[in-house]
């Protein structure tokens, strides 16, 4: 449970970021300031800069949970075998 709602909150927060940069983008072209609309290319641009930046956002998201998940399991079988190697005879 807690890492369910964990990975949703982490998921709203990546969402709000990048509707807050979408946001950002926008009123630097201008948009609603000083003009209605923007140009074809310029909404060109920013739809292939959005969708290549929502695309390494998911990719860089999915690489850090599968990398803490197998950073966990190394770290866990390396604890296990140093636990199993100690004797404990020797410390008496």
């Amino acid at each position: 449970m807690y890492t369910a709602c964990r990975r949703a909150g982490r998921l709203f927060e990546a969402t709000s970021e990048l509707v807050f940069l979408l946001m950002l983008i926008l009123m630097a072209k201008g948009f609603t300031v000083t003009r209605g609309r923007i140009s074809a290319s310029g909404s060109i641009k920013l739809a292939v800069f959005m969708t290549v930046y929502v695309f390494t956002y998911a990719a860089l998201f999915i690489y850090q949970a599968y990398v803490s998940l197998v950073l966990f399991v190394v770290l866990l079988v390396f604890s296990v075998v140093y636990l199993l190697s100690i004797n404990p005879w020797s410390i008496l």
